[in-house]
């Protein structure tokens, strides 16, 4: 290995897990948005209808989370990886030939199984095990991919439906899954320890015990899983999953409000561009202020921008583009710093699996959203109860979140 690639393998690690992210949450989810008027139209079906099929592949996907972390351990990851991949760009494929909806159902299912086992989980599990030492950029790094991907891949998706159709648009999908995974497929290691390295930072901690620093250990620790601000903390991922795929349906709420096809495209690269923002600031503040304030200002943020498109969808340009931007706020809180809190609030051998149960029921919330907005809009003709509804849940989750943060110091010198 390359002397300077070595030195810096722990950032390279970063890098090539950006390929989960970019698959499960930036091509998978964050690029799909486009996709469901388009394909609802020529199907004569409703967008609920369509967007049930990404409903579908998240429970399937989260359901699978304990079971990907257990077979992390027993099967070599670039093994584990390849298959899925293959699955992967084959259902892609599939859609691309989809007739009826049910055939989107169908495919679901297996797209779902297939990107539980190179999700953002995986991702997660791998930098966990690298760093010790700002966990949190790490973390914001590796997340902040889905929102450039989405950014990226909205318009030009939007650009080439028009042009070519959205089932050739699925078949480059196909191709871009196994092109970002590959990286991931040849670089990857579960653990530092199997290219004779260590944790990055690792031992600082120690030190600065020594110097009389304060050892983070955390009540949740103690408590178990059973905590009322365990519960609280769930509770706030799942509120914040659900509030996300809001971005994710801004082409849509373009068109409700008589704009452009293309305008919509541009309010979900807004959302993208704010996701990868809002995520990288939230490494960054989480390193130095703490996971639960970095949270209620990522909550603030988010709430104000759901509530702008409630209640001024006459507003200038720039005024719906900013708050499309605020949208992007929910990934951060569920993809950087909720786990920041689980990190602060349990030992670092349970993360694993303590996040793979968080997965099952964010993921559970969350694919319920992306059919009951599309549905609220097929009944309503408005997506203003839903982003009303989003405004909503960041205060019920600012509050949840200083309940959480209220118990933080007891137990952390124990």
């Amino acid at each position: 290995m390359n002397a300077f690639i070595k030195k810096n393998f722990h950032w390279v690690t970063v890098a090539a897990c950006c390929g989960f992210s970019a698959v499960t949450a930036g091509l998978a989810v964050n690029s799909m948005g486009v996709f469901y008027l388009p394909v609802a139209n020529e199907l004569g079906v409703g967008v609920g209808d369509i967007s049930l099929y990404q409903t579908i592949m998240n429970i399937v996907q989260g359901l699978l989370s304990p079971v990907v972390v257990r077979v992390m351990q027993k099967l070599r990851l670039r093994t584990m990886v390849t298959a899925a991949v293959a699955v992967g760009a084959a259902c892609y494929l599939l859609l691309s030939f989809g007739t009826a909806v049910w055939h989107f159902y169908l495919v679901a299912v297996l797209l779902g199984t297939a990107n539980g086992f190179t999700g953002v989980i995986v991702g997660n599990v791998v930098i966990e095990n690298w760093f010790e030492k700002r966990l949190g950029t790490a973390m914001a790094v590796y997340m902040a991919v889905a929102g450039v991907i989405g950014a990226i891949l909205s318009p030009v998706f939007a650009a080439l439906i028009e042009s070519i159709g959205w089932r050739s648009v699925y078949r480059i999908a196909a191709a871009l899954e196994v092109i970002f995974l590959l990286p991931a497929i040849l670089t990857v290691r579960l653990k530092p320890a199997e290219l004779g390295m260590k944790r990055y930072g690792e031992g600082e901690a120690a030190q600065k015990k020594k110097r009389g620093g304060a050892p983070v250990l955390a009540e949740a620790e103690k408590a178990g899983l059973r905590s009322g601000k365990t519960v609280l903390l769930y509770a706030t991922a799942c509120l914040c999953a659900f509030a996300a795929t809001l971005s994710l349906h801004l082409s849509g709420y373009a068109h409700s409000i008589g704009r452009s096809a293309a305008f919509g495209a541009s309010m979900i690269s807004a959302g993208m561009i704010g996701n990868i923002a809002t995520k990288l600031a939230a490494g960054v503040i989480s390193d130095r202020i703490g996971a639960a304030r970095s949270t209620v200002l990522l909550l603030l943020l988010s709430g104000s921008g759901c509530l702008t498109l409630a209640v001024f969808p006459a507003a200038p340009d720039f005024v719906l583009y900013a708050a499309a931007f605020t949208t992007g706020g929910f990934f951060a809180v569920t993809g950087v710093s909720n786990l920041a809190l689980v990190r602060e609030r349990f030992k670092a051998a349970e993360f694993a699996k303590i996040v793979a149960y968080m997965a099952i029921v964010r993921m559970a919330l969350q694919a319920i959203s992306f059919s009951a907005i599309g549905y609220s809009y097929d009944l309503t003709g408005t997506y203003a109860p839903a982003m009303f509804t989003g405004a909503g849940i960041a205060a019920v989750s600012i509050l949840f979140t200083q309940l959480i943060a209220a118990g933080r110091g007891k137990g952390r010198h124990k």
